[in-house]
């Protein structure tokens, strides 16, 4: 009797739920006791809101096409500018190890 008790309240537990989730996920709820006139305005949001979508999906669509040469151009560029940026510092630390050495020198020749 007591294990019935427990399934009954699992399968009561599980049909509360069904019951919210199923509701939930629906854009039109039931429209039994709505007015036609009220039926009309909700009908026409929804085209209106699916117009809107798929205008912004061919917006995305054809912005995504455009960027795509500019994309490839610009990490071209990205890594030019990075050889670029490393033999510029490689010519920095060439120059600086050069007057280091110039220094040393220097160094040694005046406590000779």
């Amino acid at each position: 009797m007591r294990s019935f008790i427990i399934l009954l309240n699992v399968l009561l537990i599980s049909l509360i739920l069904y019951s919210f989730l199923g509701k939930t996920d629906t854009i039109i709820e039931n429209l039994q006791g709505c007015p036609t006139d009220r039926r009309n305005i909700i009908y026409r949001n929804q085209a209106n809101i699916n117009r809107l979508f798929s205008r912004l999906n061919t917006a995305l669509s054809t912005c995504g096409e455009d960027l795509k040469p500019r994309i490839k151009r610009n990490t071209q560029l990205v890594a030019m500018n990075t050889m670029l940026i490393k033999r510029g510092v490689k010519r920095v630390a060439a120059k600086a190890q050069e007057t280091s050495d110039d220094l040393d020198k220097i160094e040694w020749e005046e406590t000779d």
